[in-house]
């Protein structure tokens, strides 16, 4: 009986939160946009996906991925704010969780914490007493390196960018993974969900935005203003937000993946089929 109404809550505010979501977002670009129907069958990917997929017309020349939570797991980056501003990782976690749900700015469990935080200025004060921003191979997914490697191997152009810091940029290109180019919202001075931030991805990906797929975890950030653009969507389900609302059929993606690994035989198949 717990089990059973836990179940419905956790449903309702999941649909509490997106519909508050998309209230954000202006839909209007998606209207007539030409989508076509594609028949998909790959094993690994789950049950929803593999009868008919809305997906935009043309041929993915280019792939661009989203980088926290699509390629780095987002645990070390608030183990650490937990750890500068004093409190349980654990406290973190479900404050982080809570905010989500809600559909608020991740940031919001920030300022739970310290009310009236100034982000900027805790970031250069991380910075300056030696705890600001890393990254290594272990904050990559275990799929990142053979996907990334083998979307490339089916011809594609492979690039990434995400709402990041500069140093994130920089520490995301001393991995040398294999792409074609990392950009971050800070190093473009535009920040998803805005529509000049998927310009830069357009050009960055040096394809028409129909022939290019952006992949991401974030149904706001990531699906819907990228499909506003006119690129090809891919909602990849992992992380707080993936997993949340990855089979949410509200969320307008073209292909909904549950991990890199489905993504070159999707992509491969769509070549030949054509």
């Amino acid at each position: 009986m717990w089990n059973g109404l836990q179940a419905l809550y956790t449903a309702f505010v999941s649909r509490v939160a997106l519909v508050v979501l998309l209230q954000r977002v202006d839909l209007r670009p998606l209207q007539g946009s030409g989508l076509r129907v594609l028949e998909l069958h790959h094993q690994s990917v789950g049950p929803h996906d593999v009868s008919q997929v809305a997906y935009a017309a043309g041929v993915v020349r280019a792939v661009v991925l989203d980088i926290g939570e699509t390629l780095v797991r987002d645990d070390r980056y608030w183990g650490s704010w937990a750890d500068w501003l004093g409190v349980p990782r654990h406290t973190m976690s479900a404050l982080v969780g809570a905010v989500t749900a809600l559909g608020l700015d991740n940031a919001e469990a920030l300022r739970m914490i310290r009310p009236g935080i100034d982000l900027q200025a805790a970031y250069r004060d991380r910075e300056d007493a030696g705890r600001g921003e890393y990254l290594d191979d272990t904050d990559l997914y275990p799929d990142v390196r053979d996907g990334l490697q083998a979307l490339r191997d089916v011809g594609l152009r492979v690039c990434v960018a995400g709402n990041q810091t500069a140093q994130v940029g920089d520490l995301l290109r001393g991995l040398r993974l294999p792409v074609d180019a990392i950009a971050t919202s800070a190093e473009w001075g535009v920040a998803k969900p805005d529509a000049a931030f998927f310009d830069r991805v357009i050009k960055l990906a040096g394809a028409p935005p129909g022939e290019t797929l952006y992949v991401g975890d974030h149904p706001v950030n990531d699906v819907i203003p990228a499909k506003a653009a006119g690129l090809a969507t891919c909602l990849i389900r992992r992380g707080p937000w993936g997993l949340l609302w990855g089979d949410d059929p509200s969320v307008p993606a073209d292909l909904r993946i549950n991990g890199l690994a489905d993504l070159p035989a999707l992509l491969e198949n769509d070549r030949m089929e054509r």
